[in-house]
């Protein structure tokens, strides 16, 4: 898994020198631009299944005063699983679900990010009650992780000093459309990639 981490954060950095050699820019190369922002989000997306964790920070390529830069984050777990109650009793720790906020280290001009993990592989942390919320019936894939879980990432995106970028993959793009229904004014942008449909009831 750190091998994992390792190998984003050398691809990270070889993007980041690509993209300030061909000089892309929102002026210049509009559609390059929006393929490159596309691209790290995917990237980000993918992030989580690196076991990402407090100890470490990552450099991510961000558009900041007219060039990109590399900004070192750290990264913040937010559970999703309940923590309080009766329902908390029963969560093994390897079930476990969480979202990553990755805040600026030094850099109150940078965007954070907010990544929401689609489901893992079956050793993976959170697989099992991942699955439960993937399979729920007449239920949008995600909506109880998001009801359990939702007071805490609130709670994360109001101490952000800037809107914050949100994205995810499977069952965290599900959770990114249902946070942007819910908190979308607190997004600068949203990235849904190939999500478990919408369900309205």
């Amino acid at each position: 898994m750190r091998g994992m981490r390792l190998a984003f954060q050398e691809g990270f950095q070889h993007v980041c020198t690509q993209l300030q050699v061909a000089n892309v820019s929102p002026e210049r190369n509009p559609l390059q631009f929006k393929q490159a922002q596309l691209f790290l989000s995917n990237c980000l997306s993918l992030l989580p299944y690196g076991d990402l964790n407090p100890y470490e920070s990552v450099a991510i390529p961000q558009w900041i005063n007219n060039s990109w830069q590399l900004v070192d984050y750290k990264v913040v777990p937010i559970e999703l699983t309940p923590t309080k109650g009766f329902k908390a009793l029963f969560i093994k720790d390897e079930d476990r679900v969480f979202a990553y906020g990755l805040e600026p280290i030094n850099r109150p001009d940078a965007e954070p990010h907010l990544i929401f993990m689609g489901t893992t592989y079956p050793a993976g942390q959170g697989f099992f009650s991942q699955i439960k919320t993937d399979m729920e019936a007449f239920e949008t894939a995600g909506k109880k992780l998001y009801r359990s879980g939702h007071i805490k990432i609130i709670e994360w995106l109001d101490k952000q000093q800037q809107k914050v970028h949100a994205c995810g993959i499977s069952l965290g793009g599900a959770l990114v459309g249902i946070l942007s229904t819910h908190q979308g004014d607190k997004l600068s942008r949203a990235v849904i990639l190939n999500p478990a449909g919408l369900y309205l009831p």
